[in-house]
């Protein structure tokens, strides 16, 4: 069995560097990979779930069938459901994909849903673990009202900052981020009720600008005192500010990911 170049773990600070002959041998099932993690590093207890996920967060790619499968076993979706939400999945990767044909500003070149341009029919996409959590949060804005066009503008818009925040989320210990006694101390001293204690929001101010246009503010916070400051700042008497908080969604949706299977081209297993 390969073995990693580093031995020595600490919940704290992760510095474990795999093999290229094990990462090269785990490609094809990703759960190989963290059975290498578990055996060879052999952490002590309490420390197994902060490297199985940052062993998660290296590069690795799904296939579209388990972006579905995924997304739908994190939001409960069943029965007839699914085909809503399949639909609304293909609407907005085809969304991200037209946007990209327009201005070319640093922003269209962003995509929301995808890692590069993508090459067409014929050519398999793969999603990246931030790309699978960034559809969900779309399905999410969509179910609030939001125009497809627009959910896709704000997520491109936002995501440096929401990527950056989802791979720091991931990287966290769960027990320390679940904690119950850290959660019911941060509601003690909040406006808003979270269920975890590092808390990342997407938030909204819509301001009247006159001649009936709205202008909409848009940050991603990561956690409580930043979501109030930005409240602070960009609110005023009589506007409309709306937040969605995300941390749980990521990890479930990680942990979901890692049960799918990849199938053939244009088949799903639900």
């Amino acid at each position: 069995m390969p073995q990693s170049t580093a031995t020595t773990i600490s919940s704290a600070a992760i510095k474990t560097t795999i093999s290229s002959a094990a990462v090269k041998a785990a490609r094809p099932s990703f759960r190989r990979l963290t059975r290498i993690a578990r055996t060879s590093l052999n952490p002590r207890p309490g420390t197994l779930s902060v490297i199985e996920v940052t062993v998660r967060s290296f590069i690795v790619f799904y296939k579209r069938n388990q972006l579905e499968e995924a997304i739908a076993w994190t939001l409960q979706v069943k029965d007839a459901r699914m085909s809503d939400l399949k639909l609304k999945m293909k609407r907005l990767l085809v969304t991200d994909r037209q946007l990209g044909r327009g201005r070319q500003s640093a922003a269209d070149r962003r995509y929301a849903f995808f890692s590069h341009k993508p090459l067409g029919s014929g050519v398999e996409v793969m999603f990246s673990g931030y790309e699978a959590f960034a559809l969900m949060a779309a399905i999410i804005l969509l179910g609030h009202g939001m125009p497809q066009a627009k959910v896709v503008s704000i997520l491109r818009d936002v995501r440096a900052d929401l990527e950056a925040a989802h791979r720091e989320t991931l990287q966290k210990d769960r027990e320390e981020l679940f904690d119950p006694q850290k959660i019911q101390a941060m509601a003690r001293l909040a406006v808003f009720a979270v269920d975890n204690a590092s808390p990342v929001f997407l938030a909204f101010v819509k301001l009247d600008i006159g001649r009936g246009r709205v202008h909409a503010t848009i940050s991603v916070c990561r956690g409580l005192e930043a979501l109030g400051k930005f409240l602070k700042e960009h609110t005023v008497p009589g506007c409309g500010a709306t937040h969605f908080e995300f941390v749980r969604l990521m990890c479930s949706l990680a942990d979901n990911l890692l049960n799918t299977r990849p199938t053939k081209r244009g088949r799903s297993t639900l």
